[in-house]
């Protein structure tokens, strides 16, 4: 028997992506007969609880747990109501500032302790703020939990195209490598603003928010070299991450987007938005590289940002010849887009595998952090660009300084 246990199961993200997705494996009969529990602060009946869901097969056994994440009583609740599973999955889906309660409640509680079957935790993004806060939540899982117990989410790994880069590379007939590629262009450009983020975006930014996580991750699949079996994957991306090269300044644009127009909407600017001065940025440029034998030299291009004028995401490899590869990640409008599972879905489907390559781990988190701890160091001045435009001047100058340009 099954458990899955949801901290923070009343909020925004267990409606819209998480209980859908267990859903769906639920229908497509890849689900083990299984019990799942949400544990949350708010003070619901069962009833009202489920009403959260609508749509959820009759036979979805679901039922709620009420209790304060930093407190024992919900926890001896919780441990009643699991005794007889074998397996247990916590899935952990709350403010970050809690992830510290919770690990240690499900120790106290005797939770965390395999006596039989296996107990696995489910982290989501944002994993730090920083190399040190990182650090410090990884050592405060790894008090409770082994690193092979622990799934860190960075939904973009479940992308098709992202699953697929190995093979892709085998397919080109070109080998990857400094001695064939010109250059490479990863972008992810989002025609949406803020969306009710405000509060957690404006303490954030794009480079912690995208290029830290997702980007850095494509990047890495991308780069490395093909490892001997599956389980190897993330020590070949931790090789690529500790070989990145910290741009200069000048190689380091940053801005936010100002008023302007989306399919000929008028479209408010970031501090309209978000109701007070700030120097939070919600476009960056950067070119890094790899510093390895098989990519020394060859520029790696980054682009992200919000208020663009299409939402897309996509990966361009330039050969020296003058050819290319395109990869669409999100495709771009009007490009048909794969029929495939959503992220959630795909992703539960592994952590219940127990196939841990699909997520990154504690070091590569780190270097992540390392990485973009010594970026934000190096930036300064905070440019412009107008909602709906593909950023500010600054990226294009960027660019042409290295005679080239973003592919639009």
């Amino acid at each position: 028997m099954l458990a899955i246990v949801i901290f923070g199961a009343t909020g925004d993200l267990s409606q819209r992506k998480l209980m859908p997705a267990l859903a769906a494996l639920h229908e497509k009969r890849q689900l083990p007969e299984c019990r799942i529990i949400g544990f949350g602060r708010k003070d619901l009946t069962q009833e009202k609880f489920r009403a959260l869901f609508p749509g959820l097969p009759d036979n979805f056994a679901l039922e709620y747990v009420r209790g304060d994440y930093g407190k024992p009583d919900g926890y001896a609740q919780l441990a009643e109501i699991t005794r007889g599973a074998e397996n247990i999955l916590f899935y952990i889906t709350t403010p970050p500032e809690v992830y510290g309660d919770i690990v240690q409640q499900l120790k106290t509680a005797g939770l965390s302790e395999e006596k039989k079957g296996w107990r696995r935790v489910v982290i989501e993004k944002p994993f730090g703020q920083d190399l040190a806060s990182a650090k410090q939540l990884n050592e405060l899982l790894h008090k409770v939990f082994r690193e092979d117990q622990v799934f860190r989410i960075d939904h973009y790994l479940a992308k098709e195209t992202v699953r697929k880069l190995n093979s892709i590379k085998g397919s080109v007939g070109k080998s990857w490598n400094k001695d064939n590629v010109d250059h490479v262009q990863i972008t992810v450009s989002e025609d949406l603003g803020l969306e009710g983020r405000g509060g957690f975006y404006d303490q954030t930014g794009a480079l912690r928010d995208m290029v830290q996580s997702h980007m850095l991750q494509v990047l890495a699949l991308l780069a490395m070299e093909e490892p001997a079996a599956v389980k190897d994957t993330r020590a070949e991306k931790a090789k690529v991450l500790r070989s990145l090269v910290v741009p200069e300044a000048h190689d380091i644009v940053r801005a936010q987007y100002a008023t302007g127009s989306i399919a000929d909407k008028s479209v408010a600017g970031y501090l309209d938005e978000i109701g007070n001065p700030s120097q939070t940025e919600t476009f960056v440029a950067l070119k890094t590289g790899v510093a390895n034998n098989r990519w020394q030299g060859v520029p790696f291009l980054l682009r992200t940002g919000k208020r663009m004028k299409e939402r897309y995401a996509e990966i361009i490899l330039f050969y020296k010849d003058k050819s290319g590869v395109v990869m669409p990640i999100n495709p771009r409008p009007g490009m048909q887009k794969p029929e495939s599972p959503e992220g959630h879905e795909v992703l539960m489907a592994k952590v219940l595998q127990g196939d841990a390559h699909h997520f990154p781990s504690a070091e590569e988190i780190e270097l992540q952090w390392a990485f973009i701890d010594k970026i934000r160091e190096r930036w300064a001045e905070l440019h412009s660009y107008a909602a709906g435009q593909p950023g500010p001047d600054s990226a294009a100058e960027l660019m042409q300084r290295h005679n080239r340009s973003w592919i639009n």
